[in-house]
């Protein structure tokens, strides 16, 4: 039996360092957490990517982006005409037929049609 409480003592101790041992690790991690986050306050991280600023207006580079903009804002200007007028000449076309099937349909009606009237 005296074997059997040196092991268990032996057990309990080395549970107890285990947990001395995580605690100093939990305790490590945090103190490094904070140093990182230490840091972070001191520098200041941009949010979104930084690109380079342009100064001088003569330079290709900058016109180049000047035509990529204002191509940009004239294609999508042009794309919304060629919608909005394509939309116009289908709707146009549709109403075209509307009108057609009206008529046909009336001259139906007016010629074949039955009538209530005693003449042939």
């Amino acid at each position: 039996m005296n074997s059997r409480d040196r092991n268990d003592r032996e057990k309990e101790l080395q549970d107890r360092e285990q947990e001395l041992k995580d605690r100093e690790l939990a305790l490590r991690l945090r103190e490094l957490e904070a140093e990182i986050h230490a840091k972070d306050r001191t520098q200041e991280i941009p949010l979104h990517p930084t690109e380079l600023s342009i100064t001088d207006r003569n330079s290709l580079r900058y016109k180049f982006n000047q035509f990529l903009k204002w191509s940009k804002l004239i294609g999508s200007i042009v794309l919304g005409l060629t919608i909005a007028f394509a939309g116009l000449f289908v709707g146009i076309w549709l109403i075209y037929l509307a009108l057609l099937g009206g008529v046909g349909f009336i001259s139906y009606q007016l010629l074949f049609g039955r009538s209530n009237s005693k003449h042939p």
